[in-house]
């Protein structure tokens, strides 16, 4: 299973990274550009004349003048340019989260929660300040319990992962059904959120039920029309009996068991 990382970490440790190159780069062009400034006074041979503050100033002025173009192109440049690709990223995972289909909670490793989207709170018919600052138990009760806690956790060392399908109840009463997915956010090797996706599967459920309602429906249907069948074969060679029987008696008209046979013979027709 994969381990989830928190993304502002990893763009905080690629930063850090970029900010020690940077550092060593300055430092490199620092000292050649000092370096530059001594041979330059050196071969000019200003020192003996000028007192040491002018030789400062011009120290740092000549240091500055050289330093300038390398600095802007081999460490301010790339500085920028990681920053503003950080904060596109971060941008474009808010925009991600926010906008999401699927309701997604941030909640501690204490499992007070830190953050719901938009689709969470049409889920459960709730507002930001319904939700955020409380325990998960909030959320669904069932979450609060120590043997709930036990088993979630033995997943989420298990396997990285833990899913199931479950009802809760909205904010106006109703109850849901939701596919609930939730995997740990981890930073140096330790959880230190948990992200919840919550999928509501309240009208997938309803026409599933309808859908097997249909299915029985239809077998009992099938099973009706079997058994009419049936019994309209089994009709059908008593009246070919019927008519048997009659064209025996047609010299016998006047008979109780002419007058049987044609009250059935009628009946049937009807």
């Amino acid at each position: 299973m994969t381990r989830y990382a928190l993304p502002s970490a990893m763009f905080s440790r690629q930063l850090d990274q970029l900010l020690l190159r940077m550092a060593i780069m300055l430092l490199l062009i620092v000292s050649a550009s000092e370096g530059i400034v001594i041979l330059l006074f050196s071969w000019l041979n200003v020192a003996p004349t000028l007192s040491p503050v002018t030789v400062a100033g011009l120290d740092v002025l000549m240091l500055f003048s050289f330093a300038a173009i390398p600095l802007n192109i081999w460490v301010l440049r790339p500085v920028k340019e990681a920053i503003d690709a950080s904060s596109h990223r971060h941008d474009l995972l808010s925009s991600a989260v926010r906008n999401a289909g699927d309701g997604i909670m941030i909640s501690n490793r204490d499992g007070v929660i830190e953050y719901v989207n938009q689709a969470f709170r049409d889920i459960l018919h709730c507002e930001n300040e319904d939700v955020v600052g409380q325990p998960v138990g909030a959320v669904d009760p069932s979450m609060a319990s120590s043997s709930w806690k036990r088993r979630f956790m033995h997943a989420i060392q298990r396997d990285h992962i833990w899913q199931d399908e479950q009802w809760g109840v909205r904010k106006n009463g109703e109850k849901y059904l939701a596919k609930v997915t939730v995997t740990p956010i981890m930073v140096h090797n330790q959880i230190s959120n948990f992200v919840t996706i919550l999928r509501d599967q309240t009208s997938h459920h309803t026409l599933e039920l309808k859908y097997h309602q249909a299915q029985k429906m239809e077998a009992v249907g099938t099973l009706v029309g079997g058994i009419a069948h049936d019994f309209n074969n089994m009709l059908s060679s008593l009246v070919g009996q019927i008519y048997m029987t009659k064209a025996c008696l047609k010299k016998q008209p006047d008979t109780a068991m002419w007058k049987v046979i044609m009250a059935i013979l009628i009946s049937a027709a009807s």
